[in-house]
């Protein structure tokens, strides 16, 4: 038997967390401890999150259909875009990072508790246009390197 459906209450994307480290000689891997991760304020939105494998074809003479196999995993072009805030030291370190081409761990954490783990490349920082009233923004742009590590929080 199957069980009941319960409608459960959508999870809004607001408090949502970003963090980041800077890939270098101290820290060549993704970080595992808390306290090497910096918080990354002011980030809006969130590029879709996650790597994909495109097809290759392996069809032969002898098939009446096509028949492919994944091929390997590749994300897409990625971006921050964030508030710019006039004192705040990391998002200075990661617009001076990505305008220098340099590589970084980045750790999402939504509030339902889902966790994605990644390495990128910066690929630059950009600041976006906009008219009077608009709020101070800036992009920047990246490329993963590797796969996603998802993870849960735990409880």
């Amino acid at each position: 038997k199957m069980a009941e459906y319960k409608p459960q209450d959508a999870v809004l994307m607001s408090t949502t967390t970003t963090q980041y480290c800077l890939k270098d000689s101290t820290h060549t891997e993704a970080p595992t401890n808390d306290t090497d991760w910096k918080d990354l304020h002011g980030i809006q939105t969130l590029s879709d999150i996650g790597t994909t494998a495109p097809t290759v074809e392996q069809t032969t003479i002898e098939d009446t259909a096509k028949r492919y196999i994944a091929d390997i995993k590749d994300g897409e072009d990625k971006e921050l875009e964030m508030v710019r805030y006039a004192n705040d030291e990391n998002q200075q370190e990661v617009f001076n990072a990505a305008n220098a081409g340099k590589m970084c761990f980045i750790r999402h954490v939504w509030p339902t508790g889902d966790i994605a783990t990644y390495e990128c490349v910066f690929k630059g920082a950009v600041m976006m246009s906009g008219s009077v009233s608009d709020l101070v923004k800036f992009k920047i742009q990246y490329k993963l390197n590797g796969d996603v590590t998802f993870s849960k929080k735990s409880a």
